[in-house]
């Protein structure tokens, strides 16, 4: 008897821990209409509107839209880096290949800030249908999602 109590306790325990390393990006419940995701693990605050899922621009249009962007009575918003969008990126889903919690996805094309190393005219973005990375021309307008540290 004593042995099973103790392999639930474990069993429960590894279950809680485990559903508690999943459990880091959250809706932000203390903004009146949920528009925004915060990654605890990263501790950046996410644009989860309308706008993120129906908008395109060009490169520099993404840039100066999330640079003056007030959402939420923040304004320090900013264009992600691909670092960044990797981290809301979920290769094991497909169209889109992002985290549940964001309600306001196109399983399309995303921009980061970061230009090609090799092409200055290029920037990298990810395909929100099934995770792939690549750098596209900053002339081509794709969706945007703008992102924020949180201090």
């Amino acid at each position: 008897m004593c042995s099973f109590k103790i392999k639930s306790i474990i069993l429960a325990t590894v279950v809680f821990f485990g559903i508690s390393c999943e459990a880091k990006m959250i809706r932000d419940s203390s903004v009146t209409d949920n528009q925004v995701i915060f990654d605890t693990a990263s501790n950046l605050m996410w644009q989860d509107d309308n706008d993120a899922q129906i908008d395109t621009m060009i490169w520099i249009d993404a840039i100066n839209y999330c640079e003056s962007l007030d959402k939420k009575s923040y304004t320090n918003w900013r264009l992600p880096n691909i670092n960044e969008l990797r981290t809301i990126s979920d290769d094991s889903k497909a169209s889109p290949a992002t985290s549940s919690v964001f309600l306001n996805v196109s399983d399309e094309k995303y921009w980061s800030s970061t230009t090609s190393s090799g092409k200055k005219d290029y920037a990298w973005q990810i395909d929100f249908a099934t995770s792939a990375e690549d750098y596209i021309s900053k002339s081509t307008a794709i969706h945007i999602r703008c992102v924020r540290d949180v201090n």
